[in-house]
């Protein structure tokens, strides 16, 4: 059984989908054109802290789209997510690119994607941004509450408590 309700009419929110494609896009297209030949010991580090933050793009993306009301438009949505890792950030698909971004940058190991990276991630902020004003329309008091305890792309509260909230639990 779906945990929500869906009318015929109800639209697909397509703009994250389409905004990440071309994120992906670039980040491949400019990280294969401009990556350096050859392997130091440098290198391998830059690869293994690349491969963490893709194993967090993973995790952030298939926690996100557990629920199927992130398919749904902003506009049209009946409730707000507040379970799962909604419950700790607002917009795990935009974190998880961005954390996309920062493993290309170091699995790449190249300084043309910086400039892409920060293009994007300023993209995805501003579709956050775009989204918490329809969301504060739509429920008032009840999302401006829950801006307070729930962080836009790193859960909020003290150090500890993001790692503990990071989904990893090893802390």
């Amino acid at each position: 059984m779906s945990d929500y309700n869906v009318d015929r009419k109800t639209g697909v929110n397509a703009f994250p989908a389409i905004l990440g494609g071309l994120n992906l896009l670039a980040l491949i297209q400019i990280g294969l054109t401009t990556m350096p030949v050859g392997a130091g010991f440098w290198d391998f580090l830059f690869v293994l802290a690349g491969g963490y933050f893709a194993i967090k793009t993973v995790r952030y993306m298939t926690q996100a789209h557990e629920s199927k009301k992130t398919k749904i438009r902003t506009q049209e949505l009946k409730s707000f997510q507040k379970e799962g890792i909604y419950s700790k950030i607002r917009y795990p698909v935009g974190a998880s690119f961005i954390y996309l971004n920062i493993a290309c940058i170091l699995l790449f190991r190249s300084y043309a994607l910086i400039t892409v990276a920060l293009i994007f991630g300023a993209m995805w902020f501003i579709l956050a941004k775009f989204q918490d004003q329809i969301l504060i329309q739509r429920f008032g008091e009840d999302y401006e509450e829950h801006m307070e305890h729930v962080g836009m792309f790193r859960g909020k509260g003290d150090t500890s408590q993001r790692l503990k909230d990071s989904g990893y639990e090893m802390y």
